[in-house]
């Protein structure tokens, strides 16, 4: 190779590698979140009728649940 296309391969590389370490996008700004205090359907003074407390199923087999679900 000839000192100048030397000198034009260098200089093409070094430029490449300096454009690509600009960033041209804007800084990143996370989004602004508003928490509530407790979850909306957790007020149950609302009188909702389709949201219900949770009642454990104790009493109910829990030997070979797979049969309820018929995957034998």
């Amino acid at each position: 190779m000839t000192l100048l296309k030397q000198n034009w391969l260098l200089c093409s590389l070094m430029g490449s590698l300096l454009l690509a370490g600009c960033s041209l996008a804007p800084e990143y700004q996370p989004a602004q979140v508003v928490i509530p205090l407790q979850f909306k359907e957790a007020d149950l003074q609302r009188g909702d009728q389709n949201w219900k407390i949770s009642q454990a199923a104790n009493a109910q087999s829990r030997s070979e649940w797979w049969h309820v679900f018929k995957d034998s």
